[in-house]
């Protein structure tokens, strides 16, 4: 998401494809960046670590294969801890009036080290002092320092983003990191590069934008924008709530809605609840409100329309009840908040709410 926020209307950002991450300019530049995010304080990009002998091994094996040329090329080594004064560091300051001792000490280094990583070192410094040079000049190390990760770089990136002053920046980045995700697991599902062009991307921070302007009145974020990719939904198959809605209906299409609102719901609920924009009271109101219309909507349906087929009657609770909208804190609520709510009610182990007429007892 950084690299497209800051590229140029004609260029391609790669993951996973020549590296990491890459982008292919207008000009036919490319930019490689090595990301080596960790939890822990130390840095990935130490003297004999395979993350770095590896990236080098992979970006000196693309420059002698001429699959991509060092003088087009901007390469970085990217984490979110401060990279240490070292072989990296030197790496990354290296430029055309040091290449030379940067050299020395890449060799140096190489025969320093032990194991495995022993076998990339040994290759990367047997390839050509002209290739090495024209790589070593063009990488650049970014770290804690720079804006690599966290709070620093969320805000570096909405201000490249030049957002509305009505809208706020961290919405828009949760609505494009869940397009992102979506466009790139589709991508490599069907097994192809997750290419994302920067066109693509300022289309959907547009809608995004538009969209959370309009949706204003309503709490939360649209359904399309909430961040559900890594979810398998097909593991919810077997979830109480999806056996209430079989009662009633065989719809493949239905059972998978009622999966994707009730994962949506829940995703939602739960980042709502963390930014503590609603209260407790706002919560309890908004379910207990959707219990007591489902509550008279069931005696209706069941009073109304009995002797007809029980199923053709839950269906009816289901579809009245689902449709209805509610408010949740001083807006109205998503219609997949309502579904998924109600989904969610549903898959309450004490069976207080239902479709069928005999659901409790199906049930159980």
């Amino acid at each position: 998401m950084a690299r497209l926020a800051e590229s140029n209307p004609e260029a391609i950002v790669a993951v996973e494809k020549e590296d990491d991450v890459s982008v292919r300019l207008s000009d036919d530049r490319l930019i490689l960046e090595q990301d080596k995010h960790t939890v822990n304080d130390s840095s990935p990009f130490t003297d004999g670590s395979h993350a770095l002998w590896n990236t080098l091994d992979i970006w000196t094996t693309l420059a002698e294969n001429n699959e991509i040329s060092p003088e087009k090329a901007n390469y970085f080594l990217v984490t979110n801890v401060e990279i240490p004064p070292g072989l990296a560091r030197t790496i990354g300051e290296c430029d055309s009036s040091n290449v030379s001792q940067c050299l020395v000490s890449l060799k140096q280094k190489a025969g320093e080290i032990t194991g495995d990583v022993r076998v990339k070192a040994d290759r990367v410094i047997a390839r050509d002092n002209s290739l090495l040079s024209d790589v070593l000049i063009n990488i650049s190390c970014v770290d804690s320092s720079a804006s690599s990760a966290g709070p620093m770089l969320r805000r570096k990136v909405i201000g490249n983003l030049h957002l509305h002053p009505e809208v706020d920046g961290i919405d828009v980045l949760n609505g494009l990191h869940g397009w992102i995700s979506n466009q790139l697991l589709e991508a490599w599902r069907a097994k192809k590069p997750g290419l994302i062009s920067r066109a693509s991307f300022d289309r959907q921070l547009h809608r995004i934008c538009h969209n959370l302007r309009t949706f204003k009145k309503r709490f939360g974020f649209p359904k399309h924008l909430v961040d559900i990719a890594n979810t398998d939904l097909n593991r919810y198959r077997k979830e109480r709530f999806v056996k209430q809605l079989t009662l009633v209906t065989k719809n493949s299409d239905e059972t998978h809605e009622a999966i994707d609102d009730f994962v949506c719901c829940s995703t939602e609920r739960s980042r709502l609840a963390k930014e503590g924009d609603l209260t407790g009271d706002d919560w309890k109101d908004f379910d207990g409100n959707l219990f007591q219309s489902w509550q008279n909507i069931f005696r209706r349906e069941t009073r109304l329309r009995a002797g007809e087929p029980e199923e053709d009657i839950g269906y009816g609770i289901f579809s009245y009840t689902r449709d209805k909208e509610f408010t949740l804190g001083e807006y109205t609520a998503h219609p997949y908040f309502v579904k998924g709510t109600y989904h969610r009610l549903a898959d309450d182990k004490q069976l207080t709410l239902g479709w069928h007429p005999q659901f409790q007892s199906l049930i159980k």
